[in-house]
C-alpha cells in the first residue's frame, strides 16, 4: 500500500508536465490521423535516488472510444501501453491505457496498473491546445486532475503549466534521423521536460527530463508504424501528441523499482552467527595406581 500511495502522488504531480495540447501545421490536416495498429516503441534509462532503470516501452493505437468526464463526452483514440523494466536483477511489466481527444489529441483519461492495482486520472477540462506550431510559440494554462486510487477516495488537484517551442532541429535516434520540434514544458515544483516531436513519425522521437523525481537519459524511439504519414510530413508539423503518459509510465517504473529494492533491503534476513562446535565433556583421569 505504501508503494501504491507513492506511485499515486508521483502521477498526480506529473500530470501536466507534457500531455497538454497539440500545436499543428498551418496547412493540411489539423492533427495527424491515427489508425488502429499504429505503434511506437522506445528504449532508454531512468535514474532516481541512485538507482538506474533500463526500460522498454510500446504504445499502440487500439481504436476509437468515447469517454465522459463530468457530463462532457469526448471522441477519443484509445492507446494501450506496456512498459518493461529491469534494475539490479528485478523485472517488472506495467500495463496502461490512455484516451486522447481526436480533435487535438489532448489527454482525457489515463489508467495505470502497477502490481495488480489500478489508478485512474481524468482531466477536466483536457489541457488547452495552441495553433499553429512555430519556433518561439509560448502558451500556458491549467487543468483539474481527478484521481481515483485503488484504495478509494477521489481527490482533485489544479495543475498549472507553461510550454515553449524552442527549436526545430535534426535528431538521430535508433529508428532513424528526423526533423523534430523541441518543446519544453515546465510545471511549478518540477524541472523542465523536453519532447522532440517528428511529424513523419506522428509522435515523439526523444523524451528527456530532469524533474524532481528522477532524470530521463533519454528515452529514444527504436521502431514505429504511422500509417497516415506522408512525404510532406518530413518538413511540416502534423500535430504534437502529448507525451505526459509516457513520462507517467517512466516515473511509475522508477518509483516501483526504488520501493521494491528498499523493501528487499529491509527484509533481508541477518546471517546466522556460527557458534564454535561444543566439545564433549572429558572424563576425569583414573586415580593413581590404576
Amino acid at each position: 500500500m505504501r508503494c501504491q500511495l507513492v506511485v499515486l502522488s508521483i502521477v498526480v504531480c506529473m500530470v501536466s508536465l507534457t500531455w497538454m495540447g497539440v500545436p499543428a501545421r498551418a496547412e493540411g490536416p489539423d492533427v495527424p490521423v491515427w489508425t488502429s495498429g499504429d505503434f511506437w516503441e522506445y528504449e532508454g534509462t531512468v535514474q532516481s535516488e541512485g538507482t538506474w532503470v533500463d526500460l522498454t516501452m510500446r504504445m499502440e493505437v487500439i481504436g476509437d472510444e468515447q469517454v465522459s468526464i463530468r457530463g462532457t463526452t469526448y471522441d477519443c483514440y484509445r492507446l494501450d501501453s506496456t512498459v518493461g523494466m529491469s534494475a539490479q536483477g528485478i523485472s517488472f511489466t506495467i500495463t496502461s491505457k490512455s484516451w486522447s481527444r481526436k480533435s487535438d489529441l489532448a489527454t482525457v483519461r489515463a489508467e495505470s496498473t502497477v502490481l495488480g492495482e489500478t489508478t485512474t486520472i481524468s482531466y477536466s477540462p483536457p489541457m488547452r491546445t495552441e495553433w499553429p506550431l512555430e519556433v518561439g510559440l509560448q502558451w500556458n494554462g491549467s487543468s483539474t486532475t481527478i484521481t481515483n486510487p485503488p484504495s478509494g477516495g477521489e481527490t482533485e488537484e489544479t495543475l498549472n503549466y507553461s510550454a515553449e517551442v524552442e527549436s526545430k532541429t535534426s535528431i538521430t535516434v535508433p529508428a532513424g534521423t528526423f526533423e523534430a520540434y523541441e518543446i519544453r514544458v515546465t510545471m511549478t515544483g518540477t524541472g523542465d521536460s523536453h519532447a522532440y516531436y517528428a511529424p513523419q513519425v506522428g509522435n515523439e522521437i526523444r523524451i528527456r527530463s530532469s524533474e524532481a523525481f528522477g532524470s530521463i537519459h533519454p528515452i529514444d524511439l527504436v521502431d514505429y508504424r504511422f500509417q497516415s504519414a506522408s512525404e510532406d510530413d518530413t518538413d511540416a508539423f502534423a500535430g504534437l501528441v502529448d507525451n505526459l503518459w509516457i513520462l507517467i509510465l517512466i516515473i511509475i517504473v522508477v518509483v516501483v523499482v526504488v520501493a521494491v529494492l528498499a523493501m528487499r533491503k529491509r527484509r533481508r534476513p541477518a546471517l546466522p552467527v556460527e557458534m564454535p562446535p561444543q566439545q564433549p565433556p572429558q572424563e576425569p583421569p583414573p586415580p593413581p595406581g590404576w
